[in-house]
């Protein structure tokens, strides 16, 4: 994943839900990602569209989870599933 925000959001998604963050560099020498990729036993790969073909490129076999390619769930929509939440708790 390209340095940010997201990139932020998306280590202390993996490391809560019990993963593992593996950083692979694209400048790696090819040889190397693979052996890092076989050797972290990875179940899936996280990564961004910019950089979805080069991971699928490195390990075929894991699911590769393109973050941009899935819709993000705005602020508003949030809050309304709190409040439908809290109306089934208390009702």
């Amino acid at each position: 994943m390209v340095r940010g925000v997201e990139m932020i959001v998306a280590l202390f998604g993996i490391l809560k839900a019990g993963g593992a963050y593996v950083p692979l560099d694209p400048a790696y020498p090819a040889d190397r990602l693979g052996y890092m990729l076989a050797d972290s036993q990875q179940t899936a790969n996280l990564t961004q569209s910019s950089l979805a073909g080069f991971v699928a490129g490195l390990a075929p076999d894991p699911p590769v989870i393109d973050l941009d390619a899935h819709p993000r769930r705005s602020g508003a929509a949030r809050r309304r599933n709190r409040d439908s939440n809290r109306r089934e708790k208390d009702g």
